[in-house]
């Protein structure tokens, strides 16, 4: 997708439209779960779950952080956020 940024307009309407239950997103190009465009692709009665990725190296000029994943769902599912153990 290579980031919600630019996008969340159209990804909003398509969700709305086609009345998607969940919609997946990779590379949102995102950086915490407060950023404003991840939130602008969220239509009324859905919600977000989200993982962005740490941002290494932030103080490096150049460093770009590419996001990470996130998922749309329908309000109306039963859904929760579980975080996989990592090494």
């Amino acid at each position: 997708m290579q980031s919600v940024g630019n996008k969340f307009s159209v990804i909003s309407t398509t969700i709305t439209e086609a009345s998607y239950s969940v919609l997946l997103l990779t590379e949102t190009w995102h950086t915490a779960s407060e950023d404003v465009a991840l939130r602008k692709c969220v239509p009324d009665g859905y919600v977000c779950l989200d993982v962005p990725r740490p941002i290494a190296g932030k103080s490096k000029p150049g460093v770009t952080n590419h996001g990470k994943v996130a998922a749309i769902v329908s309000d109306r599912l039963t859904h929760k956020l579980i975080r996989l153990p990592t090494a």
